[in-house]
């Protein structure tokens, strides 16, 4: 075989491969990745010089206007010096002009040759400044007098200006060395300098910061949404400071100045890529589609059987309980409500029984779950002998089945079908090795007397089961007139119990215990009673049940024993304070883990 014959297997195998179209996706990627990288940097150096050039004009124009402004100062020094003010009248005239004519300044001053500011304008917004010293540290002091000296003017940098917030100050001598007659100085505030030199469109698209001496003194626009990717400093020529202007871009002007191409080269090589991967798997589909065919029908020959047997069973699924195999609550209840349509047209009775098993919660929370279902199973087989085209036998959910009696003469009927049943309880059941006796307590409810339709037939019979249980279970109970009626009054009586304890709805009465040796009474007993708002004072037995059923009966208990101390407190120093209170204690309290703590 030669080498060529040995390697077009392997081509074959390649070529038919998904990956193969995965590969010449990847490649087409990658090339459109470094292209992508090689625009943007582009677009990047391009807004970087755009930025340098942005920074360039504006320190340029800073430079310009400051010195148009010093220049005004220099006229009106020069003015000074050669006494055209007659007074300070005169003189706040003049500078009142300048005001009006730049806009640029917060105030012009007349600083004597010893510091001290005499004259201002506007007067009235500034008389505070009147007589305040500006070589106010060593540092301004030999700056000004450097000024008075050469003739050259000083400006003080960003400092805390007198008059309110940051600002700089302009110094102009009038005159030069010992005819030095003080300064004529400008004041500007950082943020009206800043309006007025900085066009609205910088304000708006970049953060202006300036730095003096390599440390921020102000910044303007610092609460815009400012790129961290892009920053230009350039210096700013202007006599005796060391200032640089930084000039920060917005988000969204580093937007409008990047170029789409990058994002349009890059999906356009992705489409290319993405058709040539498609066009391959296109071919490698094509190719295989004949054998696919063939299998798809043994396939599909296959599934059609599956799908019949699947749909037998879920059939069967639909109507039974997968645990007990006896039919469900939800096709039970659909059984029912046809035979209560039939009944109606025959005017014949139907008997539905309720059946709850007892003890089955303690058994299951106990012995476990697997016990408990195979005990329900173990009960659900017996109940399933009593099936006939009369009786319909279902699994209700938990511990509940119920059975339907479709035809019935009379109630001696339902007598011995629940006779029946409690035979069907006789004889102990054996789940995973453990033998139980379990017995049954049951509700009836007949139609029609009982309930027009199945959902009523229901409830009457859930009802009648709880009657049942009431009178100490292993029984049953015929629904009639007036159980609901008690039902409703217990649900209220429940509802109650649950506000009583914070209304503070309970009360304690003593009975003593006689000794009847000595006569005397040494112990009580403490009984509880409900002072009900309508009902009027309750005993034990008509909520002490419901509180044990709800589970409150913890917290009845805990106010109880907090009752009977706070009365041995109060019968401190009393004769009663040698009783004793004895505190009668639930069934259910008993099973609180924290009951001695408490």
């Amino acid at each position: 075989m030669t080498p060529a014959q040995r390697i077009m297997p392997f081509v074959t195998r390649v070529l038919r491969s998904p990956l193969f179209a995965a590969v010449i996706f990847l490649t087409f990627f990658a090339l459109a990745w470094v292209l992508r990288a090689g625009l943007i940097q582009k677009d990047t150096d391009q807004i970087q010089a755009n930025l340098t050039n942005e920074a360039r004009a504006l320190a340029n124009n800073l430079e310009r206007e400051f010195s148009v402004q010093a220049g005004a100062l220099g006229r009106m020094a020069k003015r000074m010096s050669n006494n055209v003010y007659p007074s300070e009248t005169v003189w706040q005239a003049d500078a009142h002009t300048y005001l009006n004519d730049f806009g640029i300044y917060q105030a012009i001053e007349w600083i004597d040759k010893d510091f001290i500011i005499r004259w201002l304008e506007p007067a009235t917004e500034n008389r505070n400044v009147v007589g305040f010293n500006v070589a106010f540290n060593e540092q301004r002091r030999r700056a000004l007098e450097h000024s008075a000296e050469t003739g050259e003017s000083d400006t003080s940098g960003i400092i805390d200006l007198q008059q309110g917030p940051k600002g700089i100050v302009t110094y102009h001598p009038v005159g030069q060395g010992s005819e030095n007659n003080g300064f004529i100085a400008g004041v500007f505030k950082m943020q009206v300098l800043a309006k007025q030199l900085l066009t609205a469109r910088i304000i708006d698209q970049f953060q202006v910061e300036i730095l003096q001496r390599g440390e921020s003194s102000y910044a303007l626009n610092t609460s815009s949404d400012i790129s961290a990717a892009f920053r230009e400093s350039v210096p700013v020529n202007l006599p005796s400071l060391d200032w640089q202007l930084t000039l920060s871009p917005t988000m969204n002007w580093v937007e409008n100045q990047r170029s789409q191409w990058p994002s349009i080269t890059f999906v356009s090589v992705i489409f290319m890529g993405a058709l040539a991967s498609l066009t391959t798997l296109l071919g490698q589909v094509i190719f295989k589609r004949t054998n696919t065919l063939l299998r798809t029908q043994l396939e599909l020959e296959r599934q059609v059987d599956e799908r019949v047997a699947v749909q037998v069973d879920l059939e069967r699924l639909e109507s039974t309980d997968t645990l007990t195999g006896l039919a469900n609550r939800r096709f039970f209840m659909q059984d029912l409500a046809h035979t209560l349509n039939i009944a109606d047209r025959q005017l014949r009775q139907v008997a539905l029984v309720m059946i709850d098993l007892d003890r089955f919660q303690v058994l299951n929370d106990t012995l476990g779950h697997q016990f408990g279902d195979e005990l329900l199973i173990k009960v659900s087989e017996r109940l399933n002998r009593l099936s006939s085209e009369t009786i319909l036998v279902a699994y209700s959910g938990g511990d509940e089945f119920m059975i339907c009696q479709q035809q019935m003469d009379d109630i001696d009927d339902v007598i011995h079908l629940l006779g029946e049943i409690k035979q069907c309880f006789a004889e102990p059941f054996e789940a995973m090795g453990q033998v139980h006796q379990i017995t049954a307590t049951m509700g009836v409810a007949v139609y029609p007397p009982s309930g027009q339709d199945a959902d009523t037939l229901l409830r009457n019979a859930d009802i009648a089961l709880y009657r049942a249980k009431d009178q100490g279970r292993n029984t049953y109970q015929f629904y009639t007139e007036g159980m609901q009626e008690k039902e409703m009054m217990r649900l209220e009586l429940d509802k109650d119990l649950s506000e009583a304890l914070a209304n503070d709805e309970f009360v304690l009465y003593y009975q003593p215990q006689l000794n009847l040796d000595t006569g005397e009474i040494n112990n009580v007993e403490a009984l509880i009673r409900w002072q009900h708002p309508t009902r009027g004072l309750l005993s034990p037995v008509e909520f002490i049940p419901l509180a044990e059923e709800s589970g409150r009966i913890t917290e009845i208990g805990r106010w109880v024993v907090l009752a009977a101390c706070r009365q041995l407190a109060r019968w401190k120093g009393t004769p009663c304070e040698h009783f004793r209170i004895a505190v009668n204690l639930s069934g259910r309290e008993l099973e609180d883990a924290t009951l001695v703590d408490h």
